[in-house]
């Protein structure tokens, strides 16, 4: 089994069997930093369902489980494959009953069914605009599945799309967005890398290197996003 600690939690995963694992096969750092932002919000948070989009490896919606223990957490990807590898963590990491797998398109608008208990207060998703038509598609499912004054916390590793996604939910209107970058260690930084709080909690050192797939990124964006009450 690969762990992974966080703060207090560990975390265990199956290794992947496969000579090149695919794109969800794999623990990226945006997932570890989403992870950790859970972890610094978690007092002023009290979500009682939370969606994770595009689960992957499911890193950062297993630590919300976790950090947020009343709340029942649904794990998201369209991978069957991810899908399976989620049931299995969900089980050996301790959370059956109050953490389930879907799955759900982005592209198919008939997701009712499947998400039966949205809209959800708290959304979260990490490195998940690493194509540009997930842009819209993730604006759309921010739109439906984010509750009233709910919140949203996308984490992206500074890939060219983040721009344009901020841009979207805007012209969307109904969100209120606020974006900030955070560098390697987790200390918010300008776009320029140059440190603006010295004083925030750490990423743990070390831990984005050992189970990082994306190494070349210094600072990922932080969308934190409301969806305004109608």
């Amino acid at each position: 089994m690969h762990q992974i600690t966080l703060r207090q939690v560990t975390l265990a995963f199956s290794p992947s069997n496969k000579p090149t694992p695919p794109i969800w096969d794999q623990v990226w750092n945006s997932s570890i930093v989403l992870a950790h932002i859970l972890d610094t919000l978690a007092p002023t948070l009290h979500p009682a369902s939370i969606l994770e989009l595009g689960c992957g490896r499911a890193v950062a919606g297993l630590y919300a489980a976790h950090v947020f223990p009343d709340a029942h957490v649904v794990l998201s990807d369209t991978s069957w494959d991810c899908l399976a590898a989620a049931e299995e963590s969900i089980a050996v990491n301790g959370c059956s009953g109050r953490v389930t797998a879907v799955h759900l398109n982005w592209y198919d608008t008939d997701n009712d069914a499947v998400l039966s208990n949205s809209p959800f207060p708290l959304i979260i998703a990490s490195d998940v605009l690493y194509m540009q038509r997930a842009v819209k598609a993730l604006v759309n499912m921010l739109g439906r599945y984010l509750a009233d004054e709910g919140v949203a916390l996308v984490v992206d590793p500074d890939r060219p799309y983040a721009d344009e996604f901020a841009e979207a939910l805007l012209e969307k209107g109904g969100f209120t967005v606020t974006r900030e970058y955070l560098d390697r260690r987790g200390r918010r930084v300008n776009a320029d890398l140059d440190v603006l709080d010295s004083e925030s909690n750490e990423i743990p050192p070390g831990l984005l290197e050992a189970a990082d797939a994306n190494p070349s990124c210094k600072k990922f964006n932080v969308f934190h996003i409301t969806k305004n009450h109608n």
